[in-house]
């Protein structure tokens, strides 16, 4: 039996990704003092430094909704006011777009990786099933579960994402205006603005289907497998 380069290749992508996410990690907390890291950068007396490892995602499920209870909110209601929250809003909206043209670009190969690398082992699974041992067998199998649980999880948190964004744009239709003069500069202001989603612009987005779209794709991508099979 020949050995196949790409399954090892797969292997070793698998140890590298999970050596880099467990032992990174654990390296950046307990060696954070020494220059050999990116976070290194950033002084630790910066206010807010742990801020900076999620900077990247501006939290507004609550503070840019204007439908919520006034309890609810931990900003200050001035900030849900007109002659504040558009200026506020475009700020975040920046730094968002700002964000996702660095890490946005990433989630195109990723989806395509991760789409391509379950369709390779349920393959393996498949058509080398009465040939594989049982811990092979299980280990082959955990990879497709862990990778699929995995994406799972991104495009279902990304779906939601985009999901909070679209509903707080359209929440700004009740936000309390002085006169009509405010209420007609907040109509316009809410469409210019279009809802914030991690991907990169133009290319992906994670909205609420993707996962469902990605799900499709393993399952009609595996159901070939086994029509090619037969």
């Amino acid at each position: 039996m020949t050995a196949d380069p790409l399954f090892y290749t797969s292997i070793l992508l698998i140890l590298g990704g999970l050596g880099y996410y467990f032992f990174g990690s654990f390296l950046l907390y307990f060696c954070g003092h020494l220059p050999i890291f990116w976070m290194s950068l950033v002084p630790k007396k910066t206010p807010h430094y742990n801020l900076i490892f999620v900077c990247f995602l501006v939290y507004g499920r609550i503070e840019y909704n204007c439908k919520l209870p006034s309890e609810k909110y931990m900003t200050h209601s001035d900030f849900r006011s007109v002659p504040h929250f558009p200026l506020e809003n475009r700020k975040s909206e920046l730094l968002h777009l700002f964000a996702m043209n660095i890490y946005g670009i990433y989630i195109i190969p990723f989806q395509s990786l991760a789409l391509n690398f379950v369709l390779y082992t349920n393959f393996v699974l498949i058509r080398h099933w009465n040939s594989l041992d049982y811990a092979t067998r299980l280990i082959t199998f955990g990879w497709s579960a862990g990778i699929q649980f995995f994406w799972y999880f991104v495009l279902h948190f990304g779906g939601r994402f985009y999901s909070y964004s679209k509903r707080n744009r359209v929440s700004w239709k009740f936000m309390e205006t002085k006169n009509l003069q405010e209420a007609k500069y907040m109509s316009k202001f809410r469409k210019s603005t279009r809802p914030l989603g991690i991907g990169y612009e133009g290319y992906f987005i994670i909205k609420p289907l993707s996962v469902l779209k990605f799900l499709k794709g393993v399952v009609r991508w595996t159901i070939r497998v086994l029509l090619t099979i037969q």
